[in-house]
């Protein structure tokens, strides 16, 4: 039940803070750039939204929403990659990473839970 919870808890904590920190950059960085935009960064607004909207279909349907999140930040990843410099670990790292993994916890959770009512039906 403990690792359950820890596990839920990691998943929506490590979402919702890559949400919110990817919403300030991308806000303020349009804001300080004088609205100008760009393909790359409409791109980029996209996928954080959508990355951002998994997190919080997630927060009510972990399975659904963790799958959505896993594709997205997948996508979010590999753009990084080709968008990047000379520090495509670091861009990969920073960008998709953490959506990732919130929704590979997201998953694993919604097993868990799975797992948990089977075993509770059959009275183990």
């Amino acid at each position: 039940m403990r690792l359950d919870r820890i596990i839920l808890n990691s998943a929506r904590i490590i979402g919702l803070a890559a949400g919110f920190l990817w919403t300030f950059v991308l806000l303020f960085g349009t804001l300080s750039s004088g609205g100008v935009y760009n393909q790359q960064l409409t791109f980029l607004f996209l996928l954080i939204v959508a990355n951002f909207a998994s997190v919080i279909v997630a927060l009510w349907e972990e399975k659904i929403g963790g799958i959505l999140l896993i594709l997205f930040s997948a996508i979010l990843c590999v753009f990084a990659l080709m968008i990047a410099g000379h520090n495509k670990i670091i861009a990969v790292s920073v960008s998709g990473l953490p959506f990732l993994l919130s929704g590979v916890l997201f998953v694993v959770y919604s097993g868990h839970k799975k797992s948990k009512k089977l075993r509770n039906s059959k009275g183990v």
